[in-house]
């Protein structure tokens, strides 16, 4: 097991990027994975309707959907 911390210190760039984030930390919990901290349900005031996710720590195997997209992400 792995942890994979999930951070951004603004908005995502997009809905959709929000929802294939959202995705990817769904997918850990299908595979079993242990959510730490859960950023999915963060409300920024002002911005309620803002494509924000708090600080996520998940707790993965490497085979998950999760870490393989996180590594294959950061190797490009």
């Amino acid at each position: 097991m792995c942890l994979i911390l999930i951070s951004y210190s603004g908005p995502l760039i997009s809905p959709a990027a929000k929802d294939r984030v959202l995705g990817l930390i769904g997918s850990a919990e299908q595979e079993s994975g242990k959510i730490h901290l859960d950023g999915r349900h963060i409300e920024v005031p002002g911005y309620e309707h803002g494509n924000f996710i708090g600080p996520t720590i998940i707790e993965a195997d490497t085979t998950m959907k999760c870490y393989e997209y996180v590594v294959s992400s950061s190797s490009s």
